[in-house]
């Protein structure tokens, strides 16, 4: 991927950055916020499940299984069980952050 692709597609993330608050200011987007909120749902886990898992299983065996039902029980329990809400959110996206960020440079960021 040549620097004019790489701008291109972070242009477009910023955009839909934007774009996306601003269309929920919109009166009448709202009544579509349970279609988006499915579809988005479906396309992530979708991606996540049929994409990302299997290569993170062959890559990193057992382990990444563990961490997937992880990732994916432990948000919600903290949240129904304990009520933390908003706190749980940020943290999760501090982590995922730092992981991911650690990740794509390939270099052990987090120790």
């Amino acid at each position: 991927m040549d620097a004019s692709e790489e701008s291109l597609l972070l242009l477009l993330a910023i955009l839909g950055l934007l774009v996306g608050p601003t269309l929920y200011l919109v009166p009448h987007w709202r009544t579509w916020d349970r279609l988006l909120d499915g579809f988005a749902l479906a396309a992530v886990g979708g991606l996540g499940m049929l994409h990302l898992l299997p290569e993170a299983v062959e890559t990193g065996g057992l382990l990444a299984l563990v961490a997937a039902a992880v990732g994916l029980v432990l948000p919600g329990l903290l949240h129904g069980l304990l009520g933390f809400g908003p706190w749980v959110l940020l943290a999760g996206l501090v982590l995922h952050a730092g992981v991911e960020s650690s990740a794509l440079t390939g270099t052990d960021a987090l120790g």
